[in-house]
């Protein structure tokens, strides 16, 4: 794996994730004895946050805050008692409710955020930035803005003023995050993070194997989701890494990850029983293929397509009706994707015809937040398990639109064009393997948190979140190499 982030951070990573979940395991067995583990967490946590450089804090703070699970998204989808637990808690949890703080409505991740933040202010100072790392932080400094002059908006339109806390909480926390990792990382720090990616995919493939195969399946159960909805970000980006890494590589090694490590997380998206999971890996590989510059490579799967697609679309079209064939999963799962008859996308039909009849009222100035979207149509009630389900709905495409009005969604959702053009660029302009691996990947990622905020959690998921955060640092960090090498973009065959 070292063709896509050093062999130091590989190791690294499996030594976390073993680590932490080894750690989790041992506290559920010990069950009150969790205190005496601390004994061991908080050296740990204390060396990361006060006394590592900034730059190592920042990427296990990224490996944890990919791996952790939080709470709100019901990990296991309550048939399995995750020993990850009190970390999710921990972690994701409001100081509130788990650290017992008064009006501390916001995750202990906020403090570590913050704390990280303070040691980095040194590290890159704004004279020394790149071009592109400076348009980075402009832009998230302006989209920062439009968000609480949306919150003012709405909150003067006698907006809610507790839910749209909760509407902008994790919008913001983008803008914080990804600006952390553009002043902490540096350039050579970004393989690691696609190492970080594919290393707790992997794992977390073997979570939802778990789940799905021992848990749920004797008892009969096929469950709606074996990790949460947000892994689909998790899988599918992990999938275009290694893609990535054939594309740029083309050895017989890159080939066989991606055969091993690439059919696990397919596996791991049908265990996971999240259908968009494949149309975020086709998005995401439409981007990518996109992107290619003209290649002998590019001319052989331009000819190689012409026979697959006829294959593929041949797969989906009779697997999809082939019942409980499991040869034939993916074909359901992306058959049922394009076909939406089920009850699940039923309703989220409905829900996005609710969402454009609340555009419809005001589709210029928006809402702002602290406003629910307009219940012309009813379809079922989770009112007890997501209170805030007309505050925070699953298509965050059209919520943002309902909120920002033209303007307001424009500025918001440019975060992505953004992340897409630097990708773009960096790609074109690099010259070292590792690097277009990183901006090549990143530019498919883009497509795959679309794809989410479109047809499942948006961004109410904090996964997305942080891998924008790292698709973003690492197009902004690769395009300023090319910068400071001349802007001469590298041509390739």
């Amino acid at each position: 794996m070292a063709r896509f982030g050093d062999d130091h951070w590989f190791k690294e990573s499996v030594a976390w994730v073993v680590g932490v979940f080894t750690l989790a395991l041992v506290a559920q067995w010990l069950g009150g004895a969790q205190v005496a583990l601390l004994v061991i967490v908080l050296p740990i946590a204390y060396h990361y946050l006060f006394r590592a450089p900034v730059h190592e804090s920042v990427k296990v703070l990224f490996l944890l805050a990919l791996f952790v699970e939080p709470p709100d998204l019901f990990p296991g989808a309550g048939y399995w008692d995750s020993p990850l637990d009190t970390a999710n808690r921990m972690l994701y949890g409001f100081l509130q409710k788990t650290w017992g703080i008064p009006g501390a409505s916001f995750p202990f991740l906020f403090v570590i955020v913050g704390i990280l933040t303070y040691r980095a202010r040194k590290v890159d100072p704004p004279e020394n930035a790149t071009p592109s790392v400076r348009v980075a932080r402009t832009w998230l400094t302006r989209v920062l803005y439009t968000f609480f002059a949306l919150e003012a908006w709405g909150i003067a339109r006698q907006g809610a003023i507790q839910p749209s806390y909760f509407q902008s909480l994790q919008l913001v926390f983008r803008i914080f995050f990804t600006r952390l990792l553009l002043r902490a990382l540096r350039k050579e720090d970004v393989p690691a993070l696609g190492t970080i990616l594919v290393v707790v995919a992997i794992f977390r493939g073997f979570i939802a194997a778990w789940v799905y195969l021992l848990v749920c399946r004797p008892m009969g159960i096929v469950p709606e989701y074996a990790t949460h909805h947000a892994d689909s970000i998790l899988f599918a980006g992990a999938f275009l890494v290694l893609v990535a890494a054939y594309l740029e590589d083309r050895s017989k090694s890159s080939l066989v990850r991606l055969g091993l490590w690439g059919t696990w997380l397919m596996a791991a998206m049908v265990f996971n029983n999240r259908r968009l999971a494949f149309v975020c890996v086709g998005l995401g590989a439409i981007g990518m293929y996109a992107a290619l510059p003209p290649s002998k490579l590019r001319r052989k799967v331009n000819k190689f397509l012409w026979v697959l697609g006829p294959t593929l679309a041949a797969y989906v079209l009779i697997g999809g009706e082939k019942g409980d064939n499991p040869l034939f999963a993916p074909a359901r799962l992306f058959y049922s994707a394009l076909n939406q008859k089920d009850a699940s996308s039923d309703s989220r039909d409905i829900e996005n015809n609710n969402l454009l009849a609340t555009l419809n009222e005001n589709p210029v100035l928006g809402s702002g937040f602290g406003h629910e979207y307009k219940e012309v149509y009813k379809v079922y009630e989770i009112a007890e398990f997501f209170p805030l389900y007309k505050y925070i709905p699953h298509n965050s495409v059209l919520w943002l639109w309902t909120v920002g009005g033209l303007l307001g969604f424009f500025l918001m959702w440019s975060l992505y064009p953004l992340a897409a053009y630097l990708a773009a660029r960096a790609y074109r302009m690099s010259y070292v393997k590792e690097d277009r691996i990183a901006s090549l990947a990143a530019f498919g990622v883009v497509g795959v948190i679309i794809a989410m905020d479109w047809g499942d959690v948006g961004t109410n998921a904090w996964m997305g979140h942080i891998v924008y955060a790292a698709v973003l640092v690492a197009s902004a960090k690769i395009s300023g190499a090319g910068e400071l090498d001349g802007l001469v973009p590298v041509k390739r065959e």
